[in-house]
């Protein structure tokens, strides 16, 4: 039996839209490209399989891969109506990243942009400083974009949600660190069906032929210290598997 509380939540979640995007390549300098490679992002693929397990209606927009224009996402945008864009960028993708908040922005004020990824995790202060963004997430996604969104259901402070960084009036503030997953095994499987098909990407060309591939994660994390890798700053020095059981019943 549910409270008047929990009813209230469970109604408001419900009608709580979140749309995560990958940023074309070349926004910025206003000559999107489709990439001749890409894989599946199995990042926000594991992020839309959470939300949609935790009771949010979620949309992946692979825009990266599918060379998608302004146009084109603005139309997306504006047809789900979102109430948080999710934008995950690598280094190389930050500037297109900034351009794409922009754009969600000028559609429309309300909508709570939120970036993430390994470049935002390695500098999160300058990401959240930045114009059109309201929100930098540091490490894992899924646990934390759950916390943040049932935050903004119910009107908690989001400096309430471990591993988020937030421009407030010009004073970059953080929340504090979010636990990394140890139980791997307990996220749900990738949202593919969020996805484009698999025809849309083209992987390496040692990886597989077009069309007939699909990407797996088996742990996360690095005992190692190399100089020139981020992934111990990024996920931890302990490296957590997936057990066997686990990825046999994502591959089946």
């Amino acid at each position: 039996m549910q409270t008047p509380e929990e009813k209230k939540f469970n109604d408001q979640r419900s009608g709580f839209r979140v749309l995560l995007i990958t940023p074309p390549q070349g926004l910025w300098r206003d000559a999107v490209e489709k990439p001749w490679n890409s894989t599946q992002p199995l990042g926000l693929a594991y992020i839309g399989a959470s939300l949609r397990a935790a009771g949010y209606p979620v949309e992946i927009m692979d825009a990266y891969s599918l060379g998608l224009s302004p146009l084109a996402i603005r139309e997306r945008i504006k047809s789900f109506s979102p109430d948080i864009v999710g934008i995950s960028a690598l280094t190389p993708q930050w500037p297109d990243a900034e351009i794409l908040a922009g754009i969600v922005k000028d559609i429309n004020q309300e909508i709570l942009t939120v970036v993430g990824g390994p470049h935002v995790t390695a500098l999160p202060a300058e990401a959240a400083s930045r114009p059109g963004v309201d929100v930098a997430v540091v490490g894992e996604g899924e646990d934390i974009l759950v916390a943040l969104c049932g935050a903004v259901v119910s009107g908690g402070d989001l400096l309430g949600v471990p591993g988020l960084f937030l421009d407030r009036d010009g004073d970059i503030r953080s929340s504090g660190s979010a636990p990394a997953i140890t139980d791997l095994d307990r996220l749900p499987f990738p949202a593919h069906d969020l996805l484009p098909e698999p025809s849309f990407y083209n992987p390496f060309p040692s990886w597989g032929r077009k069309g007939h591939f699909s990407c797996i994660i088996s742990g996360r994390g690095c005992p190692y210290e190399c100089t020139f890798c981020d992934v111990t700053a990024q996920q931890g020095k302990r490296y957590r598997l997936r057990s066997a059981e686990n990825i046999v019943d994502e591959i089946s």
